[in-house]
């Protein structure tokens, strides 16, 4: 059962986040008008990156915490994981928003940009999240 001050924790997170990925999906139709899905990328990028964070580094960085079953499963703990973890990086994170773009770029024939942006997405995702994981443990 969450508490109030988890729920509140993730409301406020999540408030941020969500005004935070509308403003990129935005910039990103005015900063490159070919290329809109820019922002929504820009956004996967940094969510990607302050959940490796927020987990702490060793969840993604230890084999013996992936063996043990905590990976990705781990319990979030403190008021930060919970803000910037599931509030903040879960609302400007949006794989559906993605996943549309995707489709529409190949509904329209743009095959080549599809591919790309599919691969940019994944590519760009993970290796965000290893960075912010690797920050976690001292890395940087």
């Amino acid at each position: 059962m969450l508490s109030g001050q988890v729920l509140l924790w993730v409301l406020l997170g999540g408030a941020v986040g969500a005004v935070l990925r509308w403003a990129a999906d935005r910039a990103g139709a005015r900063w490159s008008p070919r290329f809109p899905e820019l922002g929504v990328l820009a956004a996967n990028v940094v969510a990607s990156f302050l959940l490796g964070w927020v987990l702490g580094g060793e969840l993604l960085l230890s084999d013996r915490a992936l063996a043990a079953g905590e990976g990705f499963a781990a319990p979030l703990r403190g008021g930060r994981h919970w803000l910037v973890g599931a509030g903040l990086a879960g609302a400007l994170s949006t794989f559906s928003s993605a996943v549309v773009q995707i489709a529409r770029r190949l509904l329209a024939g743009h095959r080549v940009v599809a591919g790309g942006l599919f691969l940019a997405t994944w590519l760009l995702c993970a290796g965000a999240a290893r960075v912010g994981a690797w920050v976690a443990v001292g890395g940087l």
